[in-house]
Protein backbone atom coordinates (compact mmCIF):
# COMPACT_ATOMS: atom_id res chain seq x y z
CA UNK A 1 0.00 0.00 0.00
CA UNK A 2 3.00 2.32 0.28
CA UNK A 3 6.42 2.91 1.74
CA UNK A 4 8.22 4.99 4.33
CA UNK A 5 11.30 7.18 3.98
CA UNK A 6 12.99 5.56 7.00
CA UNK A 7 12.92 1.92 8.06
CA UNK A 8 12.00 2.83 11.65
CA UNK A 9 9.26 5.36 10.85
CA UNK A 10 6.59 3.28 12.62
CA UNK A 11 8.72 2.33 15.65
CA UNK A 12 7.91 3.98 18.99
CA UNK A 13 10.75 6.09 20.42
CA UNK A 14 10.84 7.49 23.93
CA UNK A 15 11.72 11.13 24.59
CA UNK A 16 15.38 10.24 25.19
CA UNK A 17 15.69 8.71 21.70
CA UNK A 18 15.50 5.09 22.81
CA UNK A 19 13.69 2.60 20.59
CA UNK A 20 11.01 0.81 22.63
CA UNK A 21 10.75 -2.15 20.26
CA UNK A 22 7.04 -1.52 19.69
CA UNK A 23 5.27 -0.47 16.53
CA UNK A 24 2.21 1.67 17.04
CA UNK A 25 -0.39 3.71 15.19
CA UNK A 26 -2.77 3.50 12.29
CA UNK A 27 -2.33 4.38 8.65
CA UNK A 28 -4.99 6.50 7.04
CA UNK A 29 -4.55 5.34 3.47
CA UNK A 30 -4.84 7.79 0.58
CA UNK A 31 -4.79 10.84 2.85
CA UNK A 32 -1.89 13.27 3.04
CA UNK A 33 -0.20 15.65 5.48
CA UNK A 34 0.80 17.90 2.58
CA UNK A 35 -2.13 20.33 2.77
CA UNK A 36 -2.02 20.45 6.58
CA UNK A 37 1.66 21.43 6.49
CA UNK A 38 1.07 23.98 3.72
CA UNK A 39 -1.89 25.50 5.59
CA UNK A 40 -0.09 25.64 8.95
CA UNK A 41 2.97 27.23 7.31
CA UNK A 42 0.81 29.95 5.74
CA UNK A 43 -0.62 30.68 9.18
CA UNK A 44 2.88 30.71 10.72
CA UNK A 45 4.07 33.21 8.11
CA UNK A 46 1.07 35.40 8.87
CA UNK A 47 1.67 35.51 12.64
CA UNK A 48 5.49 35.72 12.65
CA UNK A 49 8.28 33.81 14.34
CA UNK A 50 7.57 34.74 17.97
CA UNK A 51 3.92 33.59 17.85
CA UNK A 52 4.86 30.57 15.74
CA UNK A 53 7.31 29.52 18.46
CA UNK A 54 4.56 29.79 21.07
CA UNK A 55 2.02 27.96 18.88
CA UNK A 56 4.57 25.16 18.33
CA UNK A 57 4.74 24.19 22.00
CA UNK A 58 2.92 21.04 23.18
CA UNK A 59 -0.84 21.00 22.55
CA UNK A 60 -0.87 24.37 20.74
CA UNK A 61 -1.91 25.19 17.15
CA UNK A 62 1.14 23.79 15.33
CA UNK A 63 1.47 20.63 17.45
CA UNK A 64 -0.39 18.58 14.85
CA UNK A 65 0.18 15.27 16.61
CA UNK A 66 -1.91 16.52 19.55
CA UNK A 67 -4.86 17.77 17.48
CA UNK A 68 -7.51 15.02 17.51
CA UNK A 69 -9.15 16.38 14.34
CA UNK A 70 -5.90 16.21 12.39
CA UNK A 71 -4.36 13.20 14.17
CA UNK A 72 -7.21 10.99 15.40
CA UNK A 73 -4.75 8.28 16.49
CA UNK A 74 -2.32 10.65 18.19
CA UNK A 75 1.35 11.00 17.38
CA UNK A 76 1.34 7.75 15.46
CA UNK A 77 -1.44 8.69 13.06
CA UNK A 78 0.09 7.92 9.68
CA UNK A 79 -0.59 9.60 6.35
CA UNK A 80 1.28 10.26 3.16
CA UNK A 81 3.76 13.10 3.00
CA UNK A 82 5.52 13.76 -0.28
CA UNK A 83 4.41 10.30 -1.42
CA UNK A 84 5.59 8.26 1.58
CA UNK A 85 3.91 7.35 4.86
CA UNK A 86 4.99 9.27 7.95
CA UNK A 87 3.65 9.66 11.47
CA UNK A 88 2.00 12.80 12.83
CA UNK A 89 5.09 13.16 14.99
CA UNK A 90 7.38 13.22 11.94
CA UNK A 91 5.05 15.53 9.99
CA UNK A 92 4.98 17.90 12.97
CA UNK A 93 8.78 17.87 13.23
CA UNK A 94 9.02 18.65 9.52
CA UNK A 95 6.54 21.51 9.99
CA UNK A 96 8.60 22.88 12.90
CA UNK A 97 11.77 22.91 10.79
CA UNK A 98 9.96 24.32 7.76
CA UNK A 99 8.39 27.08 9.84
CA UNK A 100 11.76 27.87 11.43
CA UNK A 101 13.26 28.25 7.99
CA UNK A 102 10.47 30.27 6.35
CA UNK A 103 8.98 32.49 9.08
CA UNK A 104 10.62 35.83 9.83
CA UNK A 105 11.09 37.39 13.24
CA UNK A 106 9.79 40.88 14.02
CA UNK A 107 13.23 42.14 12.96
CA UNK A 108 12.94 40.62 9.48
CA UNK A 109 15.43 37.80 9.90
CA UNK A 110 15.22 34.01 10.14
CA UNK A 111 16.33 31.82 13.02
CA UNK A 112 19.44 29.74 12.33
CA UNK A 113 19.41 25.95 12.28
CA UNK A 114 21.53 25.88 15.42
CA UNK A 115 19.35 28.47 17.16
CA UNK A 116 16.20 26.53 16.34
CA UNK A 117 17.60 23.19 17.51
CA UNK A 118 18.72 24.78 20.79
CA UNK A 119 15.20 26.11 21.41
CA UNK A 120 13.61 22.79 20.41
CA UNK A 121 16.08 20.87 22.59
CA UNK A 122 15.17 22.99 25.60
CA UNK A 123 11.49 22.15 25.09
CA UNK A 124 12.27 18.47 25.61
CA UNK A 125 15.05 18.82 28.15
CA UNK A 126 15.16 21.99 30.22
CA UNK A 127 18.96 21.80 30.27
CA UNK A 128 19.17 21.37 26.51
CA UNK A 129 21.95 19.18 25.24
CA UNK A 130 25.21 19.10 23.27
CA UNK A 131 25.70 19.80 19.57
CA UNK A 132 24.51 18.74 17.04
CA UNK A 133 20.98 18.06 18.37
CA UNK A 134 20.95 20.17 21.54
CA UNK A 135 18.54 17.87 23.38
CA UNK A 136 16.36 16.79 20.46
CA UNK A 137 16.45 13.11 19.53
CA UNK A 138 17.81 11.91 16.15
CA UNK A 139 14.36 10.49 15.19
CA UNK A 140 12.89 13.99 15.45
CA UNK A 141 15.90 15.85 14.11
CA UNK A 142 15.97 14.05 10.77
CA UNK A 143 12.53 15.49 9.90
CA UNK A 144 13.32 18.87 11.43
CA UNK A 145 16.45 19.04 9.23
CA UNK A 146 14.43 18.16 6.12
CA UNK A 147 11.96 20.91 6.96
CA UNK A 148 14.79 23.41 7.43
CA UNK A 149 16.40 22.37 4.13
CA UNK A 150 13.11 22.48 2.18
CA UNK A 151 12.24 25.83 3.78
CA UNK A 152 15.58 27.31 2.76
CA UNK A 153 14.99 26.08 -0.80
CA UNK A 154 11.53 27.69 -0.76
CA UNK A 155 13.00 31.01 0.40
CA UNK A 156 15.53 30.88 -2.44
CA UNK A 157 12.78 30.14 -4.94
CA UNK A 158 10.66 33.01 -3.60
CA UNK A 159 13.59 35.42 -3.92
CA UNK A 160 14.27 34.27 -7.46
CA UNK A 161 10.59 34.60 -8.38
CA UNK A 162 10.53 38.24 -7.17
CA UNK A 163 13.33 39.24 -9.55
Amino acid sequence: MGETEYWDEFVVYDDQGGMTGRVSGRIIFNESWDFTIFDKNLEARRIGLQWTAWESTPKEEFDIKADAKISPFGRYTRRLFKGKYVSARSAGNYLAGYNASTVKSNWGNYITREGFLKVAGHLHNSAGGPSPYYGEIPYATRWIERGITDGAAMRTWELYRKK
